[in-house]
């Protein structure tokens, strides 16, 4: 019989440091983590900032933003963990 996933819930401080998090990461991903996201086309230094790392697939309409835009859906394969913090730094912005 198949075990069933160990779930485990962490909360945040709301003031975590870069570090502080990374480190919380790296007990999930020991090598490394893909980010999937959709990153807005208004979110131009973001897109900078990733350049090459960012893997775009498609690009989507985003049916809650006023004016109509669009955003790009990929993904960013972060072997490092230099990008995961500021990804969770702007979801946190965007909610």
């Amino acid at each position: 019989m198949d075990s069933l996933p160990k779930e485990r819930e962490i909360l945040l401080d709301e003031d975590i440091n870069e570090q502080e998090f990374v480190n919380m990461i790296d007990c999930f991903y020991k090598q490394e983590c893909f980010i999937y996201a959709i990153i807005p086309n208004w979110e131009e230094e973001l897109l900078n900032e990733l350049s090459n790392q960012f893997i775009r697939v498609k690009d989507v309409k985003l049916p809650r933003a006023f004016p109509r835009t669009t955003g790009y859906l990929g993904y960013v394969r972060d072997s490092e963990k230099q990008f995961i913090y500021e990804f969770y730094l702007r979801s946190r912005q965007w909610i």
